[in-house]
């Protein structure tokens, strides 16, 4: 479905909806006839008479003016009914003003209470009339169709080299196209805001038009608009052209394959994991997922769920190793020589635009030896390199920079001291310390924003969808419930 699908044809308006358009067209239509069309003109004429009444008064009185407010009354009805945003702004503040021109000319509470009844009408059903047909636009690109899957895998084919571009093939985000079908994002919706996952895929109008029609379908469902882990070329690009605010998250590890060693000082410790881990008699092996048999792939199975790890990451990790963002997966796992037993495993998935494997999913069994996973990442890089691979990305190090490097500046600061609080809890800072043993190239990532008011709402949404925090489902609903119909459709596709 394109972006040019956003708002229904023909809007499905409910009984209710239709009860309570009668409700406020009846009161409306006493209101703004008598109200807007007179009232207004009324007024007016005192004051022009006060300013100037050999000329402003004739101008105002009387019946042109009270049929040009009655006519701009007509194409503001339909659009009421048509349930557009303009329509009902304009609305409100014609309501508005009607009750400030009563409050200042004193007149009777009856007639104030008119135009301020009609405003709590509007308020009341803003979602009905405005935010619903968005909302209803935004449950359909969630539907994890077959169609969606297959146009996504092919622009991740012909256009991805964003490291995270492959797992937007996890069928629990939503897919939202650019008109021209030449690019994507992924998206969920947490926490009243659009959070999208990454840089689109596709081409640079592509994505800037995709990202733009998002922010539009965001705001008219009346959420926040955010993007998590954006790349720093694509964060710079939305800040300077569409005044968006782009806020540092964290940084990415990128090993050169041509470069990495085992020799000298700095990585002595992985080399000697490596050499630890071959001598207790565990062989590491790199194949494609694909063509892990079945005794090994239950193995696999059971190793991660002796890890008791749930990746919930839904921009940097694949939903299952079974999902479709892992049918050209690579796979490095440790077995050992006499039991058969696997120790831990590694998931990388390539990109074929950029040569570079992306790792999505990595873990031991508890009770394994120390250096496993030092083990894989070096008989990884060793594989990359005889393969021509360039690069193999690492894990993401959320805050490095603010902990790390010199910053300037009042909030920089106040970000520092909040990662180094939030170090007693987390393991940001492991992440950071594992990589750094691989003499990585850092990347950096960003938070983009519509406005710094927003970053609350996004904060939280990315804390849960992460998987950092878990969600108080026991005193939030759900993120985006999808409806019956909506579950059928899904099914059937």
């Amino acid at each position: 479905m394109s972006v040019a699908a956003h708002l229904p044809a023909q809007p499905r308006v409910s009984k209710e909806t239709r009860f309570a358009l009668v409700i406020a067209a009846f009161f409306g239509g006493v209101n703004l006839l008598a109200g807007l069309a007179l009232t207004p003109s009324v007024h007016l004429q005192a004051v022009a008479h006060r300013v100037d009444s050999s000329r402003l008064a004739p101008a105002i009185a009387g019946g042109p003016w009270d049929l040009l407010v009655a006519a701009l009354l007509f194409p503001l009805a339909w659009g009421l009914l048509r349930r557009r945003a303009l329509a009902w702004v304009s609305a409100l503040a014609l309501l508005a003003v009607v009750a400030g021109l009563d409050v200042w000319h004193h007149e009777p509470p009856i007639e104030v209470a008119i135009p301020v009844l009609g405003i709590a009408a509007l308020v009341a059903l803003r979602r009905r009339m405005v935010a619903e047909p968005f909302r209803e636009a935004l449950r359909r690109h969630m539907l994890p169709t077959a169609d969606a899957f297959e146009r996504t895998g092919r622009l991740l084919r012909d256009c991805g080299d964003d490291t995270l571009a492959p797992f937007k093939l996890r069928p629990d985000v939503g897919h939202l196209f650019s008109d021209d079908g030449d690019a994507v994002i992924a998206f969920r919706v947490e926490n009243r805001a659009m959070l999208i996952a990454g840089d689109p895929v596709g081409s640079a109008q592509g994505a800037d038009d995709v990202l733009l029609a998002a922010r539009d379908l965001a705001r008219g469902a009346g959420l926040r608009f955010g993007m998590t882990s954006a790349s720093e070329g694509l964060a710079k690009h939305l800040e300077a052209t569409y005044d968006m605010k782009a806020l540092y998250l964290g940084c990415e590890a990128i090993v050169d394959t041509a470069t990495f060693t085992l020799e000298g000082k700095a990585i002595k410790k992985v080399r000697q994991a490596h050499r630890r881990i071959e001598r207790e008699g565990y062989a590491l092996e790199l194949m494609p997922l694909a063509e892990v048999g079945a005794e090994d792939r239950a193995a696999l199975h059971r190793c991660r769920t002796a890890a008791r790890v749930e990746e919930q990451s839904f921009s940097m990790a694949p939903d299952s190793l079974d999902g479709p963002a892992c049918v050209d997966a690579l796979i490095a796992f440790a077995r050992h020589g006499e039991t058969g037993e696997i120790a831990g495993f590694i998931v990388y998935l390539p990109l074929r635009q950029r040569s570079l494997w992306s790792l999505a999913l990595q873990l031991r069994v508890p009770g394994s030896p120390n250096g496993i996973i030092d083990a894989l990442l070096v008989h990884t890089l060793r594989e990359a390199k005889a393969a021509g691979v360039a690069e193999v990305s690492l894990n993401f190090a959320t805050a490095r920079r603010y902990m790390h490097e010199p910053v300037t500046g009042f909030w920089p600061h106040v970000a520092r001291l909040l990662a180094r609080v939030a170090m007693r809890w987390t393991q940001i800072d492991d992440l950071r310390f594992h990589n750094q043993k691989f003499a990585p190239r850092w990347e950096p990532r960003y938070v983009v924003v519509d406005s710094v008011l927003h970053l609350p709402h996004i904060v939280f949404a990315m804390i849960w969808q992460e998987g950092q925090l878990p969600r108080p489902d026991a005193f939030l609903a759900p993120a985006w419930p999808l409806t019956p119909a909506d579950r059928a459709v899904s099914a059937s596709s």
